[in-house]
């Protein structure tokens, strides 16, 4: 089964965190380990099963940014991630 899911993430400077449906806040020090942690949480609360995909589409939280910047950010930091279980 595939299933498509959007994640909404931003920076503190220092650490990568979302805050994801029903699996509270995830924060990470890099991407990669974000990237592993929401995998866990996708098998758990979208219940995927081998063979199962789950592309994840991370949006920033241009919120975040000092308004004056935001005009330059419109593709700031947008990836898209396929997870395999």
């Amino acid at each position: 089964m595939h299933h498509k899911v959007d994640v909404v993430f931003f920076s503190d400077g220092i650490r990568w965190i979302t805050d994801l449906n029903g699996e509270g806040r995830l924060v990470a020090d890099d991407l990669d380990k974000l990237d592993e942690m929401v995998k866990a949480s996708f098998s758990r609360f979208l219940q995927a099963k081998e063979g199962d995909t789950v592309i994840a589409t991370y949006r920033f939280d241009n919120s975040v940014m000092p308004e004056w910047l935001r005009q330059y950010s419109d593709h700031y930091f947008n990836r898209v991630i396929e997870f395999k279980y």
